[in-house]
């Protein structure tokens, strides 16, 4: 099983499968990560325009080490995060061991999150370190609605890249995207 996009984050935000072009706003730095290096996100962030799930299922998986953290502020989102209730989906941070995901109309050496959302089965999972999915119900009223948000999916900041109720200093590495609900088997 593929992924779609892949980035390892080894010294460049670039896209091994090749099928996205990766925008980076901000200086870029990296560090250490799980596979050689990560990047570090919160004086700068990582787009991907044009990622557009609509009403299909995917999933996410990311590598984040946070070392800074104030706030709520976005993993990854396809959202404007000022307000749950906009359109497009995001994966936040709380706090050291906390995490949300959101749809609309302490962390050890390493912290592994998996989001997926399965719209046949009309639920949302996220998975902390590969552990036991938390898994709910997609509520009716949102089963259909399209997740593409602003157009673009963003690594380490909201859609707008303008989110001011939290920010963190994260090293993210080996972000991956697949067109398809992954599942625990």
């Amino acid at each position: 099983l593929a992924p779609i996009l892949h980035i390892p984050f080894n010294g460049s935000a670039e896209d091994i499968v090749g099928q996205a072009s990766i925008r980076t706003f901000g200086k870029s730095a990296y560090t250490e990560g799980v596979d050689g290096q990560a990047a570090v996100v919160g004086s700068s962030y990582f787009a991907l325009p044009g990622f557009d799930p609509g009403a299909d299922s995917f999933t996410a998986v990311i590598w984040a080490k946070v070392s800074e953290i104030t706030g709520d502020p976005a993993l990854i989102s396809t959202k404007n995060w000022a307000s749950g209730s906009n359109p497009g989906f995001a994966l936040g941070i709380n706090g050291t061991e906390n995490t949300h995901a959101n749809i609309g109309d302490g962390f050890e050496n390493r912290v592994d999150y998996t989001f997926t959302v399965d719209r046949p089965a009309q639920t949302m999972k996220v998975s902390y370190n590969f552990g036991e999915y938390h898994t709910v119900s997609i509520p009716a009223e949102l089963v259909n609605a399209p997740y593409e948000g602003l157009g673009a999916l963003i690594i380490g900041q909201d859609s707008t890249g303008k989110y001011t109720y939290g920010s963190m200093t994260c090293a993210v590495d080996d972000f991956m995207l697949f067109d398809r609900a992954l599942t625990e088997a």
